[in-house]
């Protein structure tokens, strides 16, 4: 092992179509050093993170606040999980609105 030099990561996060991530996340991974992938789902889309490391020199205050690319607490991850089971049952289109109106507090109701 050895120590690497500091050094930023530019970020650009682009959301897109999931139409073609399964061809489009073969390349991926091996074209940005730092690339991560949020899929979402319901709303038929991609966040695609593409990150490159720069000089330190090189202008920014090196904050990425984009939310998806968060830490998240363990209890919220374990929320959203429970709030995805039913659709495991078949009963999609009756609970994508239920918990389309559910959730526009700041609390999941279940």
């Amino acid at each position: 092992m050895q120590l690497e030099p500091l050094f930023k990561q530019s970020v650009t996060n682009e959301k897109e179509s999931d139409e073609d991530m399964g061809e489009r996340l073969l390349g991926f991974g091996s074209s940005y050093e730092f690339g991560d992938v949020m899929w979402y789902p319901s709303e038929k889309s991609v966040v695609y993170k593409k990150a490159f490391r720069v000089a330190m020199e090189t202008e920014g205050d090196g904050a990425n606040e984009f939310v998806g690319f968060q830490p998240q607490e363990v209890s919220v991850l374990e929320a959203v999980r429970e709030l995805g089971k039913p659709w495991e049952g078949g009963e999609r289109e009756a609970m994508t609105v239920r918990v389309s109106f559910e959730r526009k507090g700041t609390d999941f109701c279940f």
